[in-house]
Formats: structure tokens, C-alpha cells, sequence
């Protein structure tokens, strides 16, 4: 009765999951300690894959040697036993996939955790699926940003992830930093995980490029050809100053910039976005600080002044050599030659 009574508030637990806000479970939260009963596997035969921390094992399709791998797993990951050892390797299951795993890269306590990774900022959210075919359901939608646990990776290109309590396939070049099939991971860590921004009102937008690396450019006009007069970080907030037309929109940043972006690279009105902002110090070896204006040249209006050695926030770099830059709320423009990004 004790153990049904476990059962029933884990399976509860789990029906709850995909409504909390979307985070890595780990492994100790999916299960209750004094009984071995877990959200997606099902039966008795629970174990882990053991291994060096972050190097792949194969799963294999047959329980033979110079059998195909189909997958690398993690050691770390859940697996359990579907049939007994046979010809030195225990057939298996892993969420919704089953394979062939060496004997010896199974065992009884888990040896480590899966490898944690971060899905790629992106203007829609990321979908994860139930399988790898075409007619795959979609199980869940995640913003950029959001961290999960990566079990393994396919050679087609798909990885096997656990988020927010659910386990399915997402696309390898969704994840940041993508793993390579057959290799180790780095992975990524709680710290890893930046601070969201979301558009406050209706006439806001957020800059959202693919790669949380690139920036956004602010051009002249609303031309791809048109000159670029700066470049924006993900996460830099955006005023639309008139309806998009043609994929292009002219917009206001901090009141300070004008200009035209690409609507595909911004994200609107309660999408989320990772802030992608770099950190800089003031450093100013000709004198005691910089002046900070409200426009990108010495002519423009002194807004304030900081002292060598005051961090502030970049958010955008202009053709001219200025930084623009936020601290304490107050947005302008600073000389890129005599700071330091970090």
C-alpha cells in the first residue's frame, strides 16, 4: 500500500510538470528515493549507464558485435532492463527508445548526472517531439535559454532530452553549444543560464537573432544594402516607431538611435529572449573616466561621467567607434578605444 501510495503521487507529480515554468529536472526530483518509480520509465528493472562523465556509450540495434550504433547516451542516464544479459550485452529503454547497451556499461547506482545544455535563443519557441519521423507529435514549446538535461545524440542529427518533465527529441543545432555525434560534451551549468527579457508593451519588441552570438544591424534605411550605423545585442530592447512593412520596421532604441531592423530578428510582445548584453570597463588611461553622451559624438550633450574601473552594460556598438552602453538605468554613448569588454 505504501509503495501504490508513492506510485500515485509521483505519476501525480508528473501530470503537474509540464505546467511549472521550464527548467532542468534532475534526476533526484524525478523519483522518490525510498522507491524506484519514475515519470517515464516504466517496470522494475531500473539502472544506469556508467562511464566516463560526458562521453557517449553506443546504443546498439542488435545485442551482437559489429551491431549499427544508433545512439551515444550518457553515463548518468535512466535505462531500464527489458531482457536479461545476453552475449554480453541487456537490451534496454530509454524514455521511448530501445537498444542494445554493453553489459559493462550498465549498472546498479548512478554513476554521475547527463550533461546539462541550453536551448539556442530563437524568436519562437523551440519544440520538442515525442520521436524523430515526420508525423512526431509535438510534447512541448520552450523559449531559448531554457536549460534541460541531454541524455544522448543520434547521428541524424537529433538529440534525446529531458525538460520540465517531459523526455523527446529536439534537433542538435537547437542546443547551445551543439553537441557532435560520437563525441564528448562540455555541457553547460546552472550559471550558464542568462536572465530573460519580454516586451512590456505593445509598440515594444526585443532584438532576437538565431545565433545568440550575432548582432542585430540598424540601417539607414529599410534595405539590406542600406548602411549599417550600429549593431545590437540579443535581449536590447526596441520602440517600433510605425507599422512593419515589407519585413523591415523603423524603430527607437533608448531614445537615443533610430533606424530600420528586419522584423524576422525581433521578438515581439510576451515572447521571452536571452539578454546577450556584454559587461565592460571603464578604462581611461589618458584621465579619471569617460564621458558619457547622449548621441555617438563629442558634439552630443553630456549626460553623465564615470570613474575608471566602473562596470557598465554594452548593448549595442556603432560604426564610429562608440559603445552603447546602460548602467543604473541611464542609456548613452561612450568611446570604444578606451574601454574594455570583458
Amino acid at each position: 500500500m505504501k509503495k501504490l501510495t508513492a506510485l500515485l503521487a509521483v505519476l501525480l507529480m508528473c501530470s503537474l510538470l509540464p505546467t511549472m515554468p521550464a527548467m532542468a529536472i534532475g534526476y533526484d526530483d524525478i523519483f522518490e528515493s525510498d522507491d524506484t518509480t519514475y515519470c517515464y520509465w516504466t517496470g522494475s528493472g531500473i539502472s544506469w549507464i556508467t562511464g566516463a562523465a560526458n562521453a557517449p556509450v553506443s546504443l546498439y540495434k542488435r545485442g551482437e558485435e559489429n551491431a549499427t550504433s544508433i545512439s551515444g547516451y550518457f553515463p548518468g542516464t535512466i535505462v531500464e532492463r527489458i531482457a536479461d544479459e545476453q552475449n554480453g550485452f541487456i537490451k534496454v529503454r530509454i524514455g521511448g527508445s530501445t537498444g542494445y547497451l554493453r553489459a559493462n556499461a550498465v549498472t546498479d547506482a548512478s554513476p554521475c548526472d547527463p550533461p546539462l545544455a541550453l536551448l539556442s535563443s530563437s524568436v519562437q519557441d523551440i519544440e520538442i517531439f515525442s520521436g524523430v519521423a515526420a508525423n512526431a507529435k509535438v510534447i512541448g514549446a520552450y523559449p531559448g535559454g531554457t536549460l534541460l538535461t541531454l541524455l544522448g545524440m543520434r547521428s541524424d542529427g537529433w538529440c534525446h532530452v529531458l525538460v520540465n518533465g517531459q523526455i523527446g527529441f529536439v534537433k542538435s543545432n537547437r542546443l547551445n553549444p551543439s553537441p557532435v555525434f560520437g563525441e564528448a560534451y562540455a555541457g553547460v551549468t546552472q550559471n550558464d543560464v542568462g536572465e530573460t527579457v519580454a516586451a512590456a508593451a505593445a509598440d515594444e519588441a526585443i532584438i532576437c537573432c538565431p545565433n545568440s552570438n550575432d548582432m542585430l544591424n540598424l540601417r539607414k534605411r529599410a534595405d539590406i544594402t542600406a548602411p549599417s550605423i550600429g549593431k545590437y545585442y540579443n535581449g536590447t530592447v526596441v520602440r517600433l516607431l510605425e507599422a512593419p512593412k515589407d519585413g523591415w520596421v523603423k524603430v527607437s532604441i533608448a531614445d537615443q538611435a533610430e533606424g530600420y531592423v528586419q522584423v524576422d530578428y525581433l521578438a515581439m510582445q510576451g515572447q521571452n529572449v536571452t539578454l546577450c548584453h556584454r559587461q565592460m570597463v571603464i578604462d581611461n588611461r589618458s584621465g579619471s573616466g569617460l564621458n558619457v553622451r547622449a548621441k555617438p559624438n563629442t558634439d552630443g550633450e553630456k549626460v553623465a561621467e564615470y570613474k575608471n574601473g566602473q562596470e557598465v552594460t554594452v548593448i549595442g556598438q556603432w560604426y564610429n567607434d562608440w559603445y552603447h552602453i546602460i548602467v543604473d538605468g541611464q542609456y548613452g554613448f561612450v568611446l570604444d578605444r578606451l574601454s574594455e569588454i570583458e
